[in-house]
């Protein structure tokens, strides 16, 4: 889940982000996964260790490409300079580090606290005050009595929202009574939405179901004491988030990341956000603040201008050419399901990107870890763990320099490094041609005493020279492949 800290990848242990790609990738059937799972609030540590069954990436095209369900390291969500007023009250540099009942680590975790279709639920039990992220479902998904239905049409008139079909209204999957409190659970129509609705396991404590007795105070932060009440609050999606304010750089080192990434005063965010949807409401503590509640929209809603809609569409339009432009037809059905859910996902209307970290480890560090790295490829690539599809011939080298030197020259230089260990390992294989052939070559002749003939070593040489050329086309095609997206 989000804010784990991973540990090792089937023993190797944890050295960069690659190593979320490389581990599933390499894994075979299973990838076990072991790490911290940390308590925001408390900062105390508990060890894990999972078996996982890495699955196709939900986020790329390309087939074979799996993940063991880590999408994302943990970064900086740094809101950025706009020529547009900010809303909500964010100020450019602001780190975002809370929303909706969740610590933020990453633009990732950000979007799909966004569009997990929950509300924040601020509600009392037992005298004490607690928080719960609960499913807003369509009223049509539930199985309602006529008296239940009958109670939603009343409550849907007070709340003025006769103009759309109660049908299509949201809802809790609870039925309350008209001081908001807790009877009892709705029943689904599908039972897949009732599993998903009340999990055996929550996610975290944030998600556990609502219990008979509880009474809701506030909804997403915004307090109300009638059933009608939480029912109009409950037809829109809206935000809370708390961000951090300091003088710190947007390009820091790795260690002074990782102390600032950890730097967040708990008590200063645990007083905040425990009193979301009280009378007591807590909007600064430290250098943590409590923004508006912020609405948010479609790419296409957060267009204000004629020329933005316009551009916004030309876009989508070069969009739709591009993935039908695609041969195989699973691929491109796949590319318009990902482009048709990406025209519903919601956004808050912020600029946002992550904060820049510079990592420069030692060489002799850094050639240990490529090392293990190369190692890890090839023993999966022998095993038949990984496919020689993801190796790259000569047009993914040139690419892959051409995309570094894009960023910086000190990556393009890394990746010269790299590509140079790469070439220098691969020369010292033990195969006839290469370097480490004739070593080996010479090592027989040195044993036995013998000279290999001339006519012998070129017969020898020979097939595996016709073998290293096809292996070269083969990368390349499918570096081409990947290139113009056909792969």
């Amino acid at each position: 889940r989000p804010g784990d800290e991973i540990l090792s990848y089937n023993g190797y242990p944890f050295g960069g982000m690659t190593d979320h790609f490389i581990g599933p990738m390499t894994a075979g059937d299973q990838v076990t996964v072991e790490g911290y799972k940390i308590n925001l609030v408390t900062g105390n540590k508990e060890i894990f260790s999972h078996k996982v069954k890495p699955y196709p990436h939900p986020q790329s095209l390309q087939q074979g490409f799996v993940t063991a369900g880590i999408l994302q390291p943990a970064s900086y969500v740094i809101v950025q300079k706009s020529e547009e007023p900010l809303p909500a009250g964010f100020q450019p540099g602001d780190r975002i580090v809370w929303a909706d009942g969740s610590a933020v680590y990453g633009s990732a975790d950000l979007r799909e606290t966004l569009n997990d279709g929950k509300a924040l639920l601020t509600i009392e039990r037992a005298g004490e005050t607690l928080q719960r992220r609960v499913p807003r479902v369509a009223v049509r998904e539930l199985k309602l009595s006529f008296e239940e239905r009958e109670e939603l049409s009343d409550w849907q008139h007070e709340a003025e929202l006769a103009e759309t079909k109660l049908s299509d209204l949201y809802d809790i999957p609870y039925d309350l009574s008209y001081q908001g409190v807790v009877e009892r659970r709705y029943e689904f129509i599908d039972e897949e939405d009732r599993q998903a609705a009340f999990p055996e396991i929550p996610f975290s404590e944030a998600f556990a179901s609502l219990e008979p007795g509880d009474r809701i105070i506030a909804v997403d932060g915004t307090p109300v004491k009638f059933g009608y009440q939480i029912f109009y609050q409950l037809q829109k999606k809206h935000l809370l988030v708390i961000v951090q304010r300091d003088s710190e750089s947007s390009v820091q080192d790795l260690e002074r990341s990782n102390a600032s990434f950890e730097s967040v005063d708990r008590q200063a965010l645990s007083q905040i956000a425990s009193q979301i949807g009280t009378q007591k409401v807590v909007k600064h503590a430290g250098d943590l603040y409590l923004l508006d509640p912020i609405t948010p929209k479609t790419q296409r809603q957060l267009q204000t201008t004629e020329s933005g809609l316009l551009r916004y569409k030309e876009l989508l339009a070069e969009r739709k050419r591009q993935i039908e432009g695609i041969e195989n037809s699973e691929l491109r059905e796949r590319a318009l399901r990902q482009l048709s859910d990406e025209q519903e996902k919601l956004y808050m209307g912020v600029p946002i990107a992550d904060r820049t970290v510079q990592v420069n480890m030692g060489p002799f560090a850094l050639f240990a870890d490529l090392t293990q790295e190369i190692g890890r490829n090839l023993k999966a690539l022998v095993t038949g763990s990984l496919s020689p599809k993801w190796f790259s011939g000569p047009p993914g080298i040139v690419q892959a320099v051409q995309s570094s030197l894009q960023v910086s020259y000190l990556e393009g230089l890394f990746w010269l490094g790299f590509i140079s260990l790469n070439l220098g390992y691969l020369n010292l294989l033990p195969i006839p041609v290469l370097d480490g052939g004739y070593i080996v070559i010479f090592l027989v002749e040195a044993l036995t005493g013998r000279k290999i003939k001339p006519q012998a070593l070129e017969r020898l040489i020979l097939p595996f020279v016709v073998l290293l050329v096809i292996f070269m086309i083969y990368l390349s095609i499918n570096d081409f492949g990947r290139i113009f997206g056909r792969f």
